[in-house]
């Protein structure tokens, strides 16, 4: 860590109530939130460009289609001289003809310029799709969402200058497969952007961030986390959770994080623990039943 390039990182918690985040009239004031906190941001870093973290759902609208909200954000990256991350809205083709909405990930270049996107690969059931929803089609009147969103690629990474951002979108980091693609593909720091207003007052989004910690020693790499209404704040390689922001308050952090390229055994290999200690638990049970066989025959002899 001591030895690794290091970019400074900013995380940007807007605290926006979970029943104004979707609002459409409100939705050029929490911009205006988001814009505050990273203007705060700026007159705090030196390094020209960095990294600003928006969290998921921070600007809940097609970025770039919408223009009134889009051109907003493109401005105040080219102004700052940042890159800045944004969770929004995507859509792509189905396959049968139209569009299916996405979970995606906007990266925003310091010239104010789109630089490409992430779209969330592991859906939420019942949040972001219906599961067998030809079967379940009754399920679909008191689902969350009316439409299915469409996943995205897994490992895909974005490009900040040369720094492989490798994105996890909201429960993306429970799965231990999504980072260690990423980091296979280069990734340099992992950002996780995340909207647990869902969750109230509840421990559940300290558990959320609990995995990050797994994330982060399994592929050695930083991780900065940005969430709506809480807890942000960052990762370190070696597992340590430092400059968290409470649950529902608004604020930002800014952290010059490592940028480790160092492959570990779980990198290379994945989950050959689980499987192992399930074959080596068959093992000793057959070895076992074998054991007691021989006594049997032994004691009869």
């Amino acid at each position: 860590m001591a030895r690794a390039l290091r970019l400074t990182v900013s995380v940007v918690q807007a605290n926006v109530p979970l029943e104004e985040l979707h609002r459409r009239g409100l939705r050029l004031a929490n911009l205006r939130r988001q814009e505050a906190l990273t203007r705060r941001a700026a007159r705090r870093v030196k390094d020209r460009p960095w990294l600003v973290v928006w969290s998921e759902s921070s600007a809940p609208f097609y970025f770039l289609s919408d223009a009134r909200e889009s051109l907003p954000v493109l401005a105040l990256a080219r102004e700052l001289k940042a890159w800045i991350v944004v969770g929004t809205m995507g859509s792509v083709e189905r396959g049968e003809g139209g569009y299916a909405p996405t979970n995606r990930s906007w990266l925003v270049t310091p010239a104010g310029r789109p630089g490409g996107w992430y779209d969330k690969v592991h859906l939420v059931p019942f949040g972001e799709y219906v599961p067998l929803g030809r079967l379940l089609f009754f399920v679909r009147a008191l689902a969350v969402v009316s439409e299915d969103f469409a996943p995205g690629q897994e490992g895909h990474l974005l490009d900040a200058g040369g720094v492989k951002l490798g994105p996890l979108i909201c429960y993306e980091s429970i799965f231990p497969e999504l980072a260690r693609a990423q980091r296979q593909r280069g990734a340099r720091l992992l950002v996780n952007q995340t909207n647990d207003a869902w969750f109230g007052p509840t421990g559940a989004s300290a558990q959320h961030l609990s995995h990050l910690v797994l994330r982060a020693v399994e592929n050695r790499l930083a991780v900065a986390r940005a969430a709506n209404t809480g807890i942000s704040g960052f990762v370190l390689p070696d597992g340590r959770v430092v400059q968290t922001l409470g649950l529902f308050r608004a604020g930002v952090e800014t952290r010059s994080l490592p940028l480790m390229d160092l492959d570990t055994f779980y990198t290379r290999y994945g989950d050959l623990l689980g499987p192992g200690g399930f074959l080596a638990s068959l093992a000793a049970a057959a070895w076992g039943w074998r054991r007691r066989r021989d006594q049997a025959q032994t004691r009869r002899a």
